[in-house]
């Protein structure tokens, strides 16, 4: 095929983009970009030139020191502020799925114009959670129901946010347990916050989440007047083999280049229980425990933040896509094949002119695993805007593969 115009064209035809009839277009496009020459080639990626929005559009990138060729699709908004009640801040880290039973649950971070909710989505499939059709809602219908309750007054962990940022179900008993980022105010400070993080678990399917308590910590206290993020935070988790494995930021002010991404480890039948990775094994309590940190802050220029993982059996490796502090609104990926050692990061894709990008979950159609394709949800908001209340749900499909 030599027209790129009927390559693109491909994309539209009824159906083509959702379900498994949009990825098999995909990889169709990916074989036919491999053998097409009306590309611009730069040295580490192949970007279309067409007549689509070159900022949001479909993008093929090659990751040269990962060997992988990926191919993204066009970003598609999945909601308009204000919809269902949902001013903003959606998400406000990660995007987390449970699927079984013919029915996707996907949790979400969700602003009610006043503090951040726990939002749940109900879908046929991960490919139809395109929209907010299927978001659980109060009995009135016009607007969206939390499953968790949020911040409590006055209590030392969680008086200013409380929402989930990960799900995990277990197959032998039916609980979706979760875990969520809390926060309490920096002394002295307008700004800023201290993180920790909370278990909780449903029994009905995710739609009522009782929080249990605070299962991960730093080590140290909140440094009063030091307004910034303090604490342990943004939990990611993921679970391989017998074990659960939760991603998290350890920040410990102000020696930030000595904070970063950790990593902690529960068994599946303790999930409320973890002990964070340090000095070669995980061997220190959750709570106020030592920790190894995997990717420092600050390292390599960036200062990485916001990691969520997934397994590619394709690759035989996990991956991780994250955010950056120094680059903000461009998207990273790593890969591992033990999730202690990284790779160094990659660029997935970067901010348009108009619109950047944080809090990138990858998600297949199969809880924590993808093959080839899966789809990159993230929070997406106008350049002129403010990250977090104007901050809206996104998402684009993903294919890589490895040369």
């Amino acid at each position: 095929m030599n027209s790129l115009n009927a390559l693109v064209s491909a994309l539209t035809l009824p159906g083509a983009r959702g379900g498994v009839r949009h990825i098999r277009r995909m990889r169709a496009l990916w074989i036919a970009i491999l053998a097409s020459s009306v590309l611009v080639v730069g040295a580490k990626s192949v970007v279309l030139a067409s007549d689509l929005d070159p900022s949001e559009g479909l993008v093929m990138r090659y990751l040269a020191s990962m060997k992988l060729k990926v191919i993204l699709g066009p970003v598609e908004p999945l909601m308009t502020q204000g919809e269902l009640g949902i001013q903003g801040g959606a998400p406000d880290g990660h995007v987390s799925t449970n699927s079984y039973g013919g029915v996707t649950r996907a949790f979400f971070q969700c602003w009610d114009g006043q503090v951040e909710r726990s939002c749940l989505s109900e879908t046929s499939s991960v490919d139809t959670f395109s929209s907010l059709a299927g978001l659980f809602r109060d009995p009135t219908g016009t607007h969206f129901q939390p499953v968790m309750d949020g911040p409590v007054a006055n209590d030392p962990y969680e008086s200013q946010y409380a929402a989930l940022y990960s799900t995990w179900r277990d197959p032998a008993t039916g609980v979706i347990h979760g875990w969520y980022h809390a926060e309490v105010p920096v002394p002295g400070c307008t700004q800023g916050f201290y993180a920790s993080i909370g278990y909780a678990t449903s029994n009905d399917d995710g739609h009522v989440f009782t929080k249990q308590g605070i299962v991960v910590t730093n080590g140290q206290p909140v440094v009063p007047d030091l307004c910034v993020g303090q604490g342990a935070a943004q939990p990611y988790v993921i679970e391989a083999g017998d074990y659960l494995y939760m991603l998290y930021d350890s920040w410990i002010p102000p020696d930030y280049p000595g904070g970063g991404i950790a990593i902690a480890r529960a068994s599946k039948a303790t999930p409320g229980y973890w002990t964070k990775y340090d000095q070669g094994s995980f061997s220190q309590s959750g709570l106020g425990g030592a920790r190894t940190i995997l990717i420092p802050l600050g390292s390599g220029g960036q200062q990485s933040w916001g990691a969520a993982v997934i397994w590619n059996s394709n690759l035989g490796k996990f991956l991780m896509v994250h955010s950056d502090f120094n680059h903000e609104g461009t998207v990273y990926l790593r890969a591992s094949r033990d999730l202690v050692n990284w790779t160094s990061s990659q660029v997935l894709f970067d901010p348009s002119p108009d619109h950047s990008y944080r809090y990138p979950t990858l998600v297949g159609a199969t809880d924590g695993r993808m093959g080839y394709a899966a789809w990159l949800y993230f929070g997406r908001q106008a350049t002129s805007a403010s990250i977090g209340p104007d901050t809206l749900l996104a998402r684009r499909s993903v294919i890589l593969g490895g040369f």
